[in-house]
């Protein structure tokens, strides 16, 4: 009886183990996602007649396009310092959350300037989940299977390029649909995974269960 418990108990401290990296994994093809769809937004028929004035790419669409980037460097410097003092997670969830919602947002974009705005923070949030997920990774993860781990994290970058090529294939080569469906499309990763760090990724580095104490081997 005894060793049926430790061994119900192992299966699910691995299990909480890899759902964590899965999840961190997640938030990384969410960044991938949000700048990638910049790209298919501004070769959109309907986002150029909208909102470039017919093909004014080299004013508002190089402000639109540069305006994540911007963020991005913001954010990474920000929350990498902030988050030394509060925790990764607050700020994963917070980068989460401004991705969330500025890509939803970017869906109802009236004019350059607010499109421009709302990629901007979005730039805030991905600056804020780069600078958590690697550092969580590493702290997570045991010293011998580390670089494993973080590269297991950093190969969702490719699947979240993957994700935003087949909406855009879906969304307008398929079925013609505005951009404005796009943007909700490509916030998607990082809502579902706003959700996930929430449920899955443990507080405090205290409470972190025995799955992620280095102590322990992993395979």
């Amino acid at each position: 009886h005894s060793d049926s418990q430790t061994f119900i108990s192992s299966c699910i401290s691995r299990s909480s183990f890899y759902l964590i990296f899965l999840t961190l994994g997640i938030a990384q093809s969410g960044d991938a996602t949000e700048i990638g769809a910049m790209n298919f937004i501004l070769s959109s028929g309907s986002f150029e007649s909208e909102m470039l004035k017919g093909g004014d790419y080299t004013a508002r669409g190089a402000f639109i396009a540069s305006s994540i980037f911007f963020g991005m460097l913001l954010g990474g410097i920000l929350t990498g310092a902030y988050g030394d003092r509060t925790g990764r997670r607050p700020m994963l969830l917070f980068g989460l959350c401004v991705n969330t919602v500025s890509g939803m947002l970017s869906a109802v974009a009236w004019n350059v300037a607010f499109m421009a705005f709302c990629r901007f923070c979005a730039g805030l949030g991905i600056g804020a989940v780069i600078s958590s997920i690697i550092t969580l990774a590493t702290e997570s993860s045991p010293p011998s299977r580390r670089g494993f781990w973080i590269t297991f994290v950093s190969a969702f970058w490719a699947i979240g390029s993957i994700y935003i090529s087949l909406m855009a294939m879906f969304i307008f080569g398929l079925h013609g649909m505005s951009w404005r469906v796009f943007c909700v499309a490509s916030a998607m990763p990082c809502l579902v995974d706003l959700l996930m760090v929430w449920l899955v990724v443990p507080p405090e580095k205290g409470e972190v269960p025995g799955a992620l104490r280095h102590d322990q081997p992993h395979h």
